[in-house]
This record gives structure tokens, sequence and C-alpha cells, in this order.
């Protein structure tokens, strides 16, 4: 909404001329009458902030506040995919959260940000229900997660989480391997809203999200790196820190503007 708020000029849409003219109004309405009631402003990405400096006449101070913040009491783990067996290992995987749940009991939270799909999904979902009887911080959905709901608990989290099985086999009866030769939107997810990954090791992390990456050799492993996060909140902050770092440094819109004309543009 920078746009809006700072520097777009009146415009003109014959196609909604009600809605143009209640964009302008507000658009005169914020310049004239808010801003100069403001000593400052605050955005919720350092981006934000930057374009502000570079690309309008705004010359109070402007601050960056997140929508979220990192939790010393609670750390929150987010599982984000449709739910299904074959394409993760959800039944290990709550076996694990139980046991941490019964040690660590309101220091972790587990979302299972997904639509249950079959049999498989209806037992996951069973299983939560479970796990969520004992008093234990689970979250889940027993069906479509609206987008809104969805983009929020992967923003109020603190690292994606995903127990994949890198080999699927298809309705086809086709191998395909997350990560080789079959894209997963968790990288993208991981990119978007700036978090870090726990994945087993077979799945391919490119290079960029490296280092805001954790990977587990088996159930144990997982156990043991996820008790290592939750113990030594010095590491989480570490790893958020560079998951920041990372989708600034090499997924800006400057950087990928920057790659699509030299490395495209130029070369066609």
């Amino acid at each position: 909404m920078v746009n809006h708020w700072m520097k777009a000029k009146f415009s003109t849409n014959f196609r909604n001329p009600f809605r143009c003219i209640d964009a302008n109004a507000s658009m005169f309405f914020i310049k004239r009458s808010i801003l100069p009631n403001f000593d400052a402003i605050s955005v919720i990405y350092s981006p934000l902030k930057e374009f502000i400096k570079q690309n309008t006449n705004y010359s109070k101070p402007v601050y960056v506040l997140p929508f979220n913040f990192y939790d010393e009491k609670v750390v929150r783990f987010v599982l984000p995919g449709l739910i299904e067996e074959y394409r993760r290992d959800y039944s290990g995987s709550l076996e694990i959260f139980e046991k941490l749940f019964k040690k660590y009991d309101k220091k972790i939270e587990l979302c299972i940000l997904g639509k249950p799909v079959g049999d498989s999904g209806a037992r996951i979902i069973k299983k939560c229900e479970e796990i969520k009887k004992k008093g234990f911080n689970i979250v889940y959905y027993k069906g479509f997660v609206p987008e809104v709901e969805y983009n929020k608990k992967l923003l109020e989290s603190d690292v994606i989480f995903s127990p994949l099985h890198t080999v699927t086999k298809r309705e086809t009866g086709i191998d395909e391997i997350y990560g080789t030769t079959e894209g997963s939107a968790l990288p993208f997810e991981a990119i978007q809203y700036t978090k870090p990954l726990i994945v087993p090791k077979d799945f391919k992390v490119i290079d960029e999200l490296k280092s805001s990456t954790i990977i587990y050799e088996s159930n144990k492993d997982l156990e043991k790196q996820l008790i290592d996060i939750i113990e030594k909140s010095e590491k989480l902050k570490q790893l958020i820190e560079n998951a920041i770092k990372n989708s600034k440094k090499y997924f800006s819109i400057e950087v990928l503007q920057k790659y699509f004309i030299t490395e495209i543009l130029e070369k066609i």
C-alpha cells in the first residue's frame, strides 16, 4: 500500500468509476490529512522502508516493526501442504512431537497446515485430535484452509518443517523425486515467508537456502535436531536471521529483475 499512501497519482478507470473515485478520495485524504499529523511511520518489512526513502518525498523517520517476532517462550513449527501419508511421514513425526510435547509442554506448538485427503488424511487428523485432547499445543484443520488463515499461520511460525517422502509414486505408477524430478512449494514458502526449513537429507535443498536449512537422516536424528532448536534459542535466532538474509540477498525483486534482464532478455 506504499504507492497508494505516498506515491500514487490520481487514477482513472472507466470500467469501475465508483471504485476509482473512492480510491482517489482515500489517497487524497491520507496524503493531506493523515500523514502530516504523525512524526514517523512504521512498516513491516525493510524493503518497504527502502522504497519509501528512494521513491517518495516522505522526509520523516521510517521504522521497521515486523508483523511477527521471535518469542523465546514458544517455538512454533508449521507443517504445510495437503495431508496425505504418501507425501510425508506424518505418523512418525506426530509420534516424535507427542514425546516432545510431554517434555516441553507449552514451549512448542505444531501446526499441521493443510487439508486432509482420503482415508490417510482422516487417520492423521484423528491422531492430531488424540494429541489435542491430552492438552498439547497442536493446531490442525478438518477441511480446506482459507488463504488468509494459511498465510497467517506461516507468518506466525518460526520454522517450516516437512518430513517429505522424497520418492513418491503417483497414480500413474511412475516414481517421482521431490526436489529433483518433481518441484515442491516448500523452498518457495521458505523464501516468501523468510523461514528456516527442516527437511530430510534426500531432499535437494537449493544452495541459497543451505544456511537456513536443517537436514536430518532419520526419525531419531530428527528428534535430536528438534530438541536442539527448542533448547538452544541462539541457534534458532541464527537460523531465522539467515532465512531473512537469504530471501533478501538472493530472491528480492531487484535481484530477480536483474537476473531476468541479464540472463534472459539480453540473450534472446
